[in-house]
């Protein structure tokens, strides 16, 4: 059993910093927890276009994320409006485990 639980969070920013022509930025948080593995794994994030139900091209975003002070987190800006995209977690501890659970997560129009 690996102990992952991956959550995705898609949102929009409207930032005050953002240049007139790009107004809105838009990304997907994920998250999740481990209680299994130690302390020192590296965890690895994939993702692939489309739903979870049909994706099968998934392509590694991230690399040996470690804990940060909000835990187990990932910031995904390679998003656009309406793009619907399936992700995976796994950790690496001597070799890589197991893809996590897949969530699935659609960024707002707008």
């Amino acid at each position: 059993m690996l102990g992952l639980v991956l959550a995705a969070i898609p949102a929009a920013w409207f930032g005050v910093l953002a240049p007139p022509a790009n107004p809105v930025t838009h990304y997907t948080d994920l998250a999740w927890e481990d209680a299994v593995n130690p302390a020192g794994v590296a965890y690895n994030v994939y993702k692939a276009l489309g739903s979870c139900a049909t994706a099968s091209d998934f392509q590694r975003v991230a690399s040996d994320i470690a804990s940060g002070p909000a835990g187990l987190a990932y910031r995904d800006y390679a998003v656009t409006a309406g793009q619907t995209a399936c992700y995976y977690v796994t950790s690496v501890y001597g070799s890589e485990s197991a893809a996590s659970d897949k969530v699935e997560a659609t960024t707002p129009l707008r």
